[in-house]
């Protein structure tokens, strides 16, 4: 699956325009390429804001990409 506008704005850590796509009804869930959902390329991104805003929305962090890597796996300093 090609990455979706959520992905590009988690990934760039660009908090105005992450909740365009959420209110939109675009799901954290969908994965990209290599099976990174969301909030896996707001770690990756280090995107502290995006990250903290999916903490408030409940998403859980206990996922894995299709290299078995998790949230944790990827953030960053």
């Amino acid at each position: 699956m090609k990455p979706n506008p959520l992905h590009w704005a988690c990934f760039k850590g660009n908090l105005e325009i992450f909740y365009i796509p959420i209110k939109a009804g675009v799901h954290w869930e969908e994965v990209d390429i290599c099976g990174n959902n969301s909030v896996m390329l707001a770690a990756a991104g280090g995107a502290v804001d995006i990250f903290k805003a999916f903490l408030q929305l409940g998403v859980p962090l206990d996922c894995y990409n299709t290299r078995g890597h998790t949230v944790k796996d990827l953030s960053t300093n």
